[in-house]
């Protein structure tokens, strides 16, 4: 009627062996709606059909077994009575034979007349509505779940949802702890002034990471280091949602444990007050909020702060908006009734989200700063000269974006590859700012596109939640939506870092690199004074380019290639215009004019994989966090918490994110293999020439021979064995979650 989409279907027959053959014909063709009936019947939660009437939603005037009475206590608790209903009378077969029952108990009762006759009076009141679980049926509302929940008595659920809370916030705030809540206990405890533009803490003295001595030549991998302040707006930011999250998560473990207590909108409210508490306590917010600590009012920082954190709470509880009573979700972990376990682990999976995203954002920066130090780039200048830029903001902007964008500018020409300006560019495109743009962007084009597709296919704005209650029904499908919306973010912050790193893959493919002497030099010294000064002699690109030039012109050279950097960064914006007009006329001829100018080292090719097996190793784990959110989102919608239906439109695009992810992982894979091939056939070449080049040069085969081998033997970041790849673990993630809650199921099915 009216053209809308079915939301429940009922089931209406006088014989119960009818209303089984309709279910079950009608269970697999809508499994993602809810069925109801009337008049509770023990056949429902029968082993063998149980299969399809689970979740089966029943309304019965009477219960099969009349609750005992309950009579009140001098302190005034309502307390369980001496003698029952239905006492030495095992459970009805239907409501019928519960009727029939207690019209004899009453036509033939004695005693006690009144209470029996007012028991029945309150069921046939307020009748009972079940929900056929997994191990019987479960009164949700009406009279029998009214009684067994006066009759309930303890408080492990709730204390349990409460210490799991505040276990996690621990966590958050003390061990381990995330760099942003770091970063913002660092403000509130150092002393000094603090800026508003920068971490307040400089940052810490990383230790270099050199290379191993000649006996090994493999680079050893990244020093552990403390963790070091993020920027501060993002630190904020993350801050903020840590708090948006807490509070939601406080609300739903007090609904949860307190039906009717707080509601929808008292869990937003918790939530957004939360939210404004952690911005106050926020890097940023301390800045704006309390000037500093060299404030005049800085000594009232902490108790100021606390007086917030008090009135946010506060407010909180004040804006709570309750709901009915007994009008929502129970409380079941595996009777398969309850939406409350998938919301938990909706909650689990944007922590995870936020969590993620924290490290990733801090390791990106403290990665960088790492290889820098490797490369002993602080002793370099890395700056070139670039024609003065717009002077409007339009085109600024434009500007702005094309010299941040990782697909906009082009890969070096093949040849000769100058390591100062790919390295440069890989640094600009990874700064805080052009990330957050990039992934905000591509999170708009996405969440756009994904929201279409749902609607295109389903009829529906939002996805159905088989949750009773209006209350839980929109506090639930508000934590669905809000893990949904926060795994993009993830999928395209990871897809960000691994496109960045192809990038430079890409970028170094090109040909062979060129790298600053300094550089050179920093790794040959390990080599003894002897093999040092031969590998710093500047060489061409290919062994049939290399002359037997003199001393003289070879230190010649070498002066003039650690001068050309400088005369590049400090030549005059026209003269650099007309070079670069010159370059474009003759392009293939100044290739090949690169190539065979000795600008090159023999340690070339080996640096080329060291910092290939450096990067990849930061950036090839992060693929492991969307597939974690992935297998609890695919946990929650198991039909061992609830009658969870599998949603297409959602599945279809959780796939295409990750199918992406999975295509950069290999696309990374695959690159870092090609150079490593790439770069073992110029080395072979290079130790070919060694061996014809002079007595002198013939030193240096030894050494040759070991840097080969250690290239070949590399077995770290993408060039890792396959089934070491961190991408498998990522894809046994989700599958072991699916699989392992059908078995859990079919486990607990099993009679």
């Amino acid at each position: 009627k009216g053209g809308g989409p079915i939301g429940a279907i009922g089931i209406f027959a006088n014989d119960v062996h009818d209303k089984l053959l309709v279910l079950q014909a009608l269970h697999d063709t809508f499994p993602d709606k809810v069925f109801f009936t009337t008049d509770m019947d023990a056949r429902y939660v029968h082993p063998r059909v149980l299969p399809f009437t689970r979740n089966l939603v029943v309304a019965s005037s009477l219960p099969l077994k009349m609750p005992p009475l309950l009579h009140a206590a001098a302190d005034g608790e309502r307390v369980k009575g001496a003698r029952q209903v239905q006492e030495g009378t095992p459970p009805l077969r239907d409501a019928y034979q519960t009727a029939t029952y207690l019209s004899a108990r009453l036509a033939a009762c004695t005693s006690a007349c009144a209470a029996v006759q007012g028991a029945l009076q309150a069921a046939i009141e307020s009748p009972s509505v079940y929900e056929i679980g997994r191990s019987g049926a479960v009164a949700i509302a009406g009279y029998d779940a009214t009684v067994q929940q006066q009759q309930r008595a303890g408080v492990g659920t709730p204390a349990t949802l409460a210490a799991g809370l505040l276990a996690v916030l621990a966590g958050l705030l003390l061990w381990p702890g995330t760099p942003a809540l770091q970063q913002a206990r660092a403000r509130l405890a150092a002393p000094g002034p603090v800026s508003p533009l920068a971490p307040h803490s400089p940052l810490p003295q990383l230790s270099p990471s050199m290379p191993a001595p000649a006996g090994s030549m493999m680079a050893p991998p990244m020093a552990s280091r403390t963790a070091s302040v993020p920027v501060s707006w993002m630190a904020s930011l993350l801050t903020t949602l840590y708090g948006l999250w807490f509070g939601f998560a406080a609300a739903s473990v007090q609904e949860a444990a307190a039906p009717g207590s707080l509601g929808f909108h008292g869990a937003l409210a918790w939530a957004a007050l939360a939210a404004l508490a952690a911005a106050t306590l926020s890097p940023t917010g301390q800045v704006w909020l309390m000037g500093g600590r060299d404030a005049p009012w800085a000594r009232w920082r902490r108790p100021g702060t606390a007086l917030l954190l008090g009135l946010a709470l506060g407010g909180a509880w004040a804006l709570v908006e309750p709901a009915l009573p007994g009008q929502g979700e129970p409380l079941r972990w595996l009777e398969g009734i309850s939406g409350w376990p998938s919301h938990f682990l909706h909650l689990a999976a944007f922590l995870v989200v936020l969590v993620s995203l924290d490290l990733a954002w801090h390791r990106a920066g403290e990665v960088m700063r790492a290889e820098d130090e490797w490369l002993g780039w602080h002793q370099i200048e890395p700056e070139l000269s670039e024609p003065a830029g717009p002077t409007h903001w339009p085109q600024r902007l434009r500007a702005w974006l094309h010299r941040h964008a990782l697909l906009s500018n082009a890969l070096p020409e093949p040849g000769s590859v100058d390591f100062r300006v790919i390295w440069r560019r890989f640094q600009q495109v990874n700064e805080p700012a052009p990330r957050l743009v990039r992934v905000a962007f591509w999170y708009v084009l996405t969440v756009a596109g994904a929201t279409l597709l749902f609607v295109l296919l389903t009829g529906r704005w939002v996805p159905e939640v088989p949750v009773r209650g209006a209350e839980h029904r929109a506090l639930i499908l508000a934590g669905l939506i809000a893990s949904l919306a926060a795994l993009p973010a993830l999928v395209l912050a990871v897809a960000d870092a691994t496109l960045s790193t192809c990038r430079l893959l890409l970028a170094l493919g090109r040909g062979r690199t060129v790298y600053p002497p300094e550089v050179v030099a920093r790794f040959a010294r390990d080599f003894g004074p002897e093999h040092r000064r031969r590998l710093l002699e500047p060489l061409a690109a290919a062994p049939g380019e290399r002359g037997a030039a003199p001393p003289e012109e070879r230190g010649a050279a070498a002066g003039e290639r650690s001068a050309a950097p400088a005369e590049r960064s400090t030549a005059p914006a026209g003269t650099a215009t007309a070079a670069a007009g010159a370059a474009a006329v003759s392009a293939p001829a100044a290739v090949a004019e690169a190539n065979r100018r000795p600008e090159h080292s023999l340690l070339d090719d080996w640096i080329d994989m060291q910092l290939i097996a450096r990067q990849t190793q930061a950036v090839a784990p992060l693929i492991v966090a969307p597939f974690v959110v992935l297998g609890l989102l695919v946990a929650a919608r198991s039909r061992l918490f609830d009658s969870w239906a599998v949603t297409w439109p959602l599945a279809l695009t959780a796939a295409l994110y990750l199918f992406a992810l999975v295509g950069l992982a290999v696309a990374l894979k695959l690159g870092a293999e090609r150079l490593r091939s790439d770069a073992l056939a110029r080395m072979r070449a290079d130790l070919l020439w060694l061996t014809g080049a002079g007595p002198e040069r013939a030193k240096l085969v030894e050494p040759m021979k070991q840097l080969i081998a250690d290239v070949e033997k590399n077995s770290t970041g993408a060039f890792a064995p396959m089934l070491e790849q961190p991408l498998v673990a990522a894809l046994m993630v989700p599958l072991g979650s699916a699989g392992g809650v059908q078995i859990f199921d079919r486990l607990l099915l099993a009679r």
